[in-house]
C-alpha cells in the first residue's frame, strides 16, 4: 500500500467518520491544523508564530471571581501560538462543526483574552506545583525557552505581548460571530492551497467537505 494511498485512506475515515454521534472530528483532525497552524496565523494576520502549544492549561482559579486557591484544575486551550517578532500571543480555539460557540467557552476565553503572559506563566506554575504529571516539566521548559520564566524558574515580569482569542471554523456566522475573530476552512485553504505535496492537497478536499451546505449555514 503506497503512501499516497493511506492518506486517502485516512482521511476517507475522518470524512466519513465525523457524521457519527460520538465521534469527536477536532480531537483527531487537530493534529493537521497544528501542521500548517504557522501558515495560517500568517495568511491570517500577517504575522510569524515561532512557538506553538498544544491543550495550553489555565488554571480555573484564576478564572474564578474572585480567585479561588485551591482550585488547581485547568481550561485548557487548543492551541497557544506566539508570534515574537510582534509581540502577540494567539490563543486558538478550533471547531470542526458549524455550530455556535458556547456562551460560557465564549466568555472564558474572553477572560483569558484580557490576562497577561505572567498570569498565563503562573497558571502554569500552580498547576503543576499541584500536579503529579512529569509532562509540566516539559511546558514548563518551554516556557523558559520562549524567555516567560527566567533560568531559576522565575517569572519574567514586563513583557508587553498583546493576547488575541481567534477561532478556527468551516465558517463565519454572521448572527453569532459578529465581534470575534475567525478563520474559515475557506482561509485555511487559502493559507495552504500554494503547497503541492499529497497531504495538503488531501487535507484540503476534506476540508472542502467538511464546510457546511448553504442549508447549515
Amino acid at each position: 500500500m503506497t503512501t499516497d494511498t493511506l492518506i486517502n485512506n485516512l482521511f476517507d475515515l475522518l470524512d466519513d467518520w465525523r457524521s457519527l454521534p460520538a465521534y469527536q472530528l477536532e480531537r483527531r483532525a487537530d493534529i493537521f491544523f497544528a501542521i500548517y497552524l504557522k501558515d495560517i496565523i500568517k495568511h491570517k494576520f500577517e504575522n510569524e508564530v515561532e512557538y506553538i502549544i498544544p491543550e495550553f492549561p489555565v488554571r480555573k482559579g484564576h478564572l474564578a471571581e474572585p480567585e479561588v486557591s485551591s482550585d488547581n484544575l485547568s481550561f485548557k486551550i487548543d492551541y497557544l501560538a506566539v508570534s515574537e517578532s510582534s509581540k502577540t500571543v494567539f490563543l486558538i480555539e478550533l471547531k470542526t462543526d458549524n455550530l455556535s460557540i458556547r456562551k460560557d467557552q465564549k466568555e472564558t476565553m474572553e477572560k483569558i483574552g484580557k490576562f497577561d503572559i505572567s498570569i498565563l506563566t503562573d497558571s502554569v506554575l500552580k498547576i503543576s506545583k499541584a500536579s503529579k504529571s512529569i509532562k509540566y516539566e516539559a511546558l514548563i521548559n518551554k516556557l523558559t525557552e520562549m524567555g516567560w520564566l527566567d533560568k531559576e524558574g522565575k517569572i519574567v515580569s514586563k513583557q508587553d505581548y498583546t493576547i488575541k482569542v481567534v477561532y478556527i471554523k468551516p465558517s463565519f456566522n454572521d448572527k453569532t460571530d459578529i465581534g470575534l475573530d475567525i478563520i474559515t476552512f475557506k482561509e485555511v485553504i487559502d493559507s495552504i492551497s500554494q503547497r503541492e505535496d499529497s497531504l495538503t492537497q488531501r487535507f484540503i478536499k476534506s476540508l472542502e467537505r467538511w464546510q457546511p451546505s448553504e442549508q447549515e449555514k
